[in-house]
């Protein structure tokens, strides 16, 4: 149980660092190139790389369906099996990667069409732009089949150096031509590239590894093939459903209003570093996961979740607590008073969107871990369909704020849905629905609750000294540091954590 523990923080990190690295060029960029480009070019930057994004949704789960099937195959030593799934992914990569190509190229096409509002000479750039950076996607696509392996083998350190480091040195060379050029084209090149390259390097770090390791077409098997594609089917539906939630967001801004694409964009950045940062840590649950249901250990499996969902519910609070308390100032700080003025009330919206979706992916990741996703497809459609028809319609009244309150529309359905519906509906991750919500959500909550009253008091200006309100927030913190402690304590001696009977 220790080492399984240690697995599970051990990749948990590597994917804070990868999703870090991420993360660290969403919050370096923004602040300069909203210094150094228009509000309208900075705007179409920000919808070229949502639109190339697309292509990422178009993987179909292949990349965590290797990280499932290499990690059972290593708990089998079976090689043949394992470059058997590592093979399918591959080549299936391959062909969604031709779609990707195909479908960024059309949105492309239409670009004309669906941002009237916005400067023609802007548009030539942005179509050109998207058409390159597809090119890049396409190729670099096929190589997420390592990232993967990695993640199957508990080896998530090896991403986290390729894909962080070739973000960090691509955000490094787009500040760099930025000084020198404003061209759409040159950033996205440069953009496309360091991703190519970091791929490439996972390739090759994953052939030192795994020495024996064999992709060709001859190793893929019927089984692989028909294992891999059925387990994506419920995967691709996650996909889509996600796609709908945070992939057409700035679209939606920009067929209403263009001139409000640039502050959304900068309120979607920090909420995307605080869901990257969480979403890193979960996805870490998803190979050990495999591996637990491979045992049978199915109260070991919820037991789990439960333990994750306490762990991420205080994470995502205490991460998401900062913008709420002084969203203003921080926002000022980081792209000045102009967008900061107008970016908040969308912060707000989309942060605490954003921590009702999140609190639910420790039990998702069990889902995929554990095969069962498959099973799980309508509550991620209600949210997505939710979230698009809430979006346009309030968008089209409201404008940006209206699309983050589709947002939170959709989050709050699908998250009822997973909690209310999904849970305790599967045998195969033994946990109580009760004990999910109390234990997982609401105690996590309430423990955080005084330390961060203390705080917002202390912060307020309500309150008239120094030695007033260090006292204040001290007495907070140590009521919260208290009822963590009993928590623990309940937690350590509970017969449904089983961790000692484990060892």
């Amino acid at each position: 149980m220790n080492r399984l523990r240690w697995t599970v923080l051990k990749n948990a990190t590597a994917n804070v660092v990868r999703g870090g690295a991420g993360a660290a060029v969403a919050f370096i960029l923004p602040p300069i190139l909203t210094r150094v480009l228009d509000q309208d070019r900075f705007a179409a930057w920000a919808l070229l790389l949502q639109i190339a994004a697309y292509a990422n949704f178009l993987d179909f789960g292949i990349q965590t369906a290797v990280a499932r099937f290499v990690a059972q195959a290593m708990e089998r030593g079976d090689d043949k099996e394992r470059d058997s799934y590592i093979s399918a992914a591959f080549f299936l990569l391959v062909a969604t990667g031709v779609l990707a190509f195909g479908v960024v190229c059309g949105m492309a096409w239409l670009v004309p069409y669906m941002y009237k509002q916005a400067p023609l000479h802007l548009l030539t750039e942005l179509r050109e732009g998207l058409v390159l950076l597809a090119a890049f996607s396409a190729l670099s696509l096929p190589t997420s089949t390592f990232t993967g392996v990695f993640i199957g083998l508990h080896k998530n350190e090896y991403p986290a150096f390729a894909m962080g480091g070739s973000r960090l040195l691509g955000a490094g060379f787009v500040i760099l031509a930025v000084h020198r050029t404003h061209s759409l084209v040159v950033m996205a090149g440069i953009i496309g590239s360091m991703n190519l390259a970091g791929g490439i390097l996972q390739y090759v770090l994953a052939r030192r590894m795994l020495p024996t390791m064999l992709v060709s077409l001859k190793s893929i098997t019927k089984h692989s093939l028909r294992s891999m594609t059925q387990f994506c089917a419920g995967l691709s539906v996650w996909s889509f459903a996600m796609f709908l939630v945070g992939g057409l967001d700035l679209t939606i801004v920009g067929y209403f209003r263009f001139s409000g694409v640039a502050y959304y964009s900068i309120a979607s950045n920090l909420v995307l570093i605080v869901a990257g940062l969480c979403g890193a840590a979960t996805s870490a649950l998803i190979a050990p996961t495999a591996v637990i249901h491979a045992r049978g250990e199915y109260k070991q499996l919820g037991a789990m979740v439960v333990r994750a969902t306490r762990y991420v519910t205080q994470l995502l609070v205490l991460s998401s607590f900062p913008f709420f308390l002084m969203g203003t100032r921080i926002l000022t700080l980081w792209v000045g008073p102009v967008y900061a003025h107008v970016s908040i009330h969308i912060l707000e919206v989309l942060m605490l969107a954003n921590v009702i979706r999140m609190i639910g992916a420790p039990y998702s990741a069990a889902l995929v871990g554990a095969g069962e996703h498959v099973r799980v497809v309508f509550s991620p459609l209600f949210e997505g369909f939710t979230n698009l028809v809430a979006s346009v319609i309030a968008g089209y009244y409201l404008g940006p704020i209206g699309v983050a309150i589709g947002t939170l529309v959709g989050s709050f359905g699908g998250s009822c849905l997973q909690f209310l519906y999904n849970a305790s509906r599967f045998p195969e991750i033994s946990i109580k629905r009760t004990v999910l919500i109390l234990q997982g959500i609401l105690l996590p909550i309430l423990e955080l609750a005084p330390a961060l009253t203390g705080t917002a008091l202390g912060a307020s200006g309500l309150l008239h000294g120094m030695l007033l309100r260090f006292l204040v927030v001290f007495c907070g913190i140590a009521w919260t540091g208290f009822l963590s402690r009993n928590a623990y304590l309940r937690e350590k001696h509970s017969p449904y954590m089983i961790a000692k009977n484990a060892e």
